[in-house]
């Protein structure tokens, strides 16, 4: 289902609902320990992958099946925020080259014009944290659901009121420079 952001609005976000099995993903994510500082306030937010971790390979197949064109993942991280936390306003556009193992080959992908999603491992309770988009709208997360959009849309998470944790994986696909 492809739903656009409030009827001005120019880009659009992709939604789908999908069926895996979250719980493999969900102990990986809670296991991780290395993290860092970035949109997140509060919470935890993992050091940046540039490849998948073999418990999420199905997820990242099931992505680049909705894919707007051939496009490269070039980062993904994971997300646990627990009561009170949040993530500030923000977009994943910019001008660099991140370098990729991309079937055993290293390669230059542009993000500058790339695509951004967050897939939600675990979402067990509501009032969990809305993504709220830059026109306004807001979606309420729910277990099992992947969101991709434009890297350049604005977006921030409400603050979690819940006491359970929610877990997502956030990430960018760019497109291959062939020439340098």
């Amino acid at each position: 289902m492809e739903r656009r952001l409030l009827g001005s609005m120019t880009s659009t976000i992709q939604h789908h609902q999908l069926s895996l099995d979250v719980n493999p993903i969900k102990e990986y994510a809670l296991n991780l320990s290395e993290g860092r500082k970035v949109s997140n306030v509060g919470g935890f937010q993992s050091t940046k992958f540039t490849e998948p971790p073999e418990v999420c390979k199905e997820l990242f197949a099931e992505v680049e099946q909705h894919l707007p064109r051939k496009m490269v993942l070039s980062t993904l991280w994971f997300n646990i925020n627990g009561k009170d936390h949040y993530n500030i306003k923000h977009n994943h556009a910019d001008k660099k080259m991140y370098m990729v193992n991309y079937g055993g080959e290293w390669i230059p992908v542009s993000h500058s014009h790339g695509l951004s999603g967050v897939y939600y491992v675990d979402v067990p309770d509501v009032n969990m944290g809305d993504i709220v988009f830059g026109s306004g709208e807001r979606l309420s997360p729910q277990t099992n659901t992947l969101l991709m959009f434009s890297n350049n849309v604005f977006h921030s998470v409400e603050p979690n009121q819940s006491e359970k944790k929610r877990i997502s994986i956030a990430f960018n696909y760019g497109d291959r420079v062939w020439d340098l």
